[in-house]
């Protein structure tokens, strides 16, 4: 069985801290990526119960709400297409 979907090839699972909004951790989260990585994140997933329906976009890149992100969770990462062989 063939799955063409993208895949996340390496990420992080952020925390968000409740006292600053989904924008201020997106920044930060995109900053540690940064840092703990040397290479700018692809993309950020959130709860859809966290992004607003107007949607977000946070330096470049949109907030995509995904099922399954845990709540009060950002996962920052990148994207990367499934080769098939």
């Amino acid at each position: 069985m063939q799955n063409d979907s993208p895949v996340l090839n390496v990420g992080l699972l952020w925390l968000m801290d409740p006292k600053m909004g989904i924008v201020e951790n997106a920044r930060e989260a995109l900053q540690h990526h940064q840092e703990k990585f040397g290479y700018e994140a692809t993309l950020i997933n959130a709860n859809p119960t966290e992004v607003p329906e107007s949607g977000i976009e946070v330096d470049g890149l949109r907030v995509m709400p995904v099922e399954g992100t845990l709540g009060k969770h950002l996962f920052v990462g990148v994207h990367v297409e499934r080769r098939n062989k």
